[in-house]
């Protein structure tokens, strides 16, 4: 069953993301974006070009991803599948962020947030509040930013979401930091790093040293803000 085919390649995809190997994993979503395309099976191909667009964003190619993003949008909108045109509008939202285009981006966090508490997804509803956290804090809103972190903190433990709590625990991290309350950012940036080191997620530990470098480097602490920096930048290669 090639349908199943197309299943496999996209599963393995994710996983292959999820350990930092881009390339191998976008060979397997193009690939499956080819049977999907030879079957005519639109939800496949919809699920794949997301997919795509999730590698094309962590490398940086934003018009690619939104390109990727949209076509997966469409597709979804057509075939009925609310869920899943939720999450590439999420998507899209992230990339306007991404390009300073952020009462865009917010527009998109909505729209996606109204559709994932209208089916119930929760997870979805989750990564929408992280993603208008992320904005909020963008503008230096902390307030609202942190009030967005800590309701999608709440939605993913309770769905055990421990990938994109990760992110959360790491953003308050930065709110504290700012704040000047390093205790309290570097207590959250330790529960990040303990996280997803636990699930062996290299790209979010990436991320993290890079964050408590940042934070060493604002005390003064420079010995080990380049030992941070460092064990970050050897993760990225």
């Amino acid at each position: 069953n090639r349908i199943i085919e197309v299943e496999v390649l996209n599963n393995t995809a994710i996983c292959l993301f999820r350990t930092g190997k881009y390339e191998e994993s976008l060979k397997h979503l193009q690939e499956a974006l080819e049977i999907g395309k030879k079957l005519d099976a639109t939800t496949t191909k919809g699920t794949t070009l997301n997919n795509m667009g999730l590698i094309y964003h962590n490398r940086g190619d934003f018009k690619n991803a939104m390109e990727c993003y949209s076509s997966a949008r469409k597709i979804h909108r057509e075939n009925g599948k609310k869920r899943s045109e939720g999450t590439a509008i999420g998507n899209i939202g992230i990339i306007h962020k991404n390009c300073g285009e952020y009462e865009k981006s917010k527009e998109c966090q909505m729209e996606a947030l109204r559709i994932h508490k209208e089916i119930g997804h929760r997870v979805g509803e989750g990564l929408a509040l992280l993603n208008l956290g992320n904005l909020y804090r963008v503008e230096n809103n902390l307030h609202r930013a942190e009030g967005y972190y800590n309701n999608a903190l709440k939605l993913f433990r309770e769905t055990g979401d421990r990938v994109n709590e990760c992110a959360v625990l790491s953003n308050i991290g930065k709110i504290h930091m700012v704040k000047g309350e390093y205790i309290k950012a570097m207590l959250y940036y330790e529960k990040a790093l303990a996280l997803c080191r636990n699930i062996g997620d290299p790209y979010s530990e990436a991320v993290i040293l890079n964050n408590i470098g940042l934070l060493n480097m604002e005390k003064g602490d420079y010995k080990k803000a380049i030992e941070n920096l460092n064990r970050s930048n050897e993760l990225c290669l």
